[in-house]
């Protein structure tokens, strides 16, 4: 077995740029076909998957962390993995926390997840070489279950169909939420990722990251009112709101009322998928109507609140759906009305 720690400057000066993405888990080797459970022995390749995603990132740029909104991840860095047979060899570079298998062997990690959560992607950061592929797999073991049975492949990537590269590429694969082992549970003894070198060149492993919902995912969560947004306020965008225009509205932070300035941060967290809250109009100058979307849609189809002359105040109780980033969009209609609006967040749903 061949374990070694280097710090090659070489290496290191083409790869230092992406110690960011090593330390927080980006970091697995190999990658390409997505599997069922249990992998066939010949992978059909991307072009045959349509859930297949593969982003490459040309050495030095950073390599992108995955962002999926309200997804939370358990990170694999290369270094974390050990062979599992004695003859497995494996090179280690502490610096960057990389991987690189050296010959034919089997290399696992653990991975800890909590009680009820439910997996949904495993995303893989690897360098395929010239010659070789490797498989990567999640595994899952069940205690209630005997012998073999009791192992169960819940995601699994194969690097043979796809073109060598000496980019560090990104591969994402979805669990969906039927897939055998996607929930962990009581019966779920033990998650850890195995890397299997087939042979070949050495493949440089960066890591592997879990991506899962909680267990408390769907739920409302009511919170003290808070003010996400006033027009009236210097901040962040103030004035009235035009016929036939729109505002994007961030609705995260709990803010002052004169200023607009933030009071408290991420009131409305990361995970959130909807708000509850009240739309108020004030200070209108003629009739008109406002509808609220996320704040990454491209137009409206009904009205939220409805105002029939100039000089009014009339609020509405609404559920609105978040974009990825916490954003919900105003939109104002076509009758002759300006007018300002005020946002009061009660809730969300994560």
């Amino acid at each position: 077995m061949t374990m070694t720690t280097r710090h090659d400057p070489a290496r290191i000066s083409r790869r230092a740029v992406l110690g960011t993405a090593a330390a927080a888990g980006a970091t697995l080797g190999g990658a390409g076909n997505v599997l069922a459970a249990p992998p066939p022995t010949a992978p059909g390749g991307p072009a045959n998957d349509p859930f297949f995603v593969s982003e490459a990132v040309d050495v030095p740029e950073v390599v992108p962390a995955p962002t999926t909104p309200g997804t939370r991840y358990v990170s694999v860095a290369g270094i974390d993995f050990k062979p599992f047979r004695a003859a497995d060899a494996a090179e280690y570079d502490s610096l960057i926390g990389e991987l690189t298998t050296s010959s034919v062997g089997g290399f696992t990690a653990p991975v800890s997840l909590p009680h009820g959560a439910r997996i949904t992607e495993m995303v893989v950061y690897a360098v395929r070489p010239a010659a070789g592929s490797s498989i990567v797999r999640l595994v899952c073991h069940r205690s209630s279950l005997a012998d073999a049975n009791a192992f169960v492949v819940v995601a699994s990537v194969n690097t043979s169909a796809l073109a060598a590269s000496p980019q560090v590429r990104t591969y994402t694969v979805p669990i969906g939420a039927a897939t055998n082992g996607a929930v962990v549970d009581e019966t779920a003894a033990a998650y850890f990722v195995i890397l299997h070198s087939l042979g070949g060149d050495p493949h440089e492993v960066w890591g592997v990251r879990i991506g899962y919902v909680t267990a408390d995912a769907g739920r409302f969560f009511p919170i003290d009112p808070i003010r996400a947004y006033d027009s009236r306020a210097a901040l962040p965008e103030p004035g009235l709101l035009e016929p036939n225009a729109s505002r994007t509205i961030l609705v995260k932070d709990s803010r002052a009322n004169a200023s607009g300035a933030v009071l408290t941060a991420d009131v409305v967290p990361v995970a959130a998928k909807a708000i509850a809250c009240n739309l108020t109009v004030t200070g209108t100058t003629g009739p008109n109507f406002l509808a609220l979307t996320p704040g990454d849609a491209g137009s409206f189809t009904a009205s939220a609140i409805n105002w029939s002359g100039a000089d009014q105040s009339v609020a509405n109780g609404l559920i609105v759906k978040l974009d990825g980033n916490r954003f919900v969009k105003v939109w104002c209609g076509d009758q002759t009305g300006s007018t300002h609006v005020i946002l009061d967040v009660n809730g969300y749903w994560r």
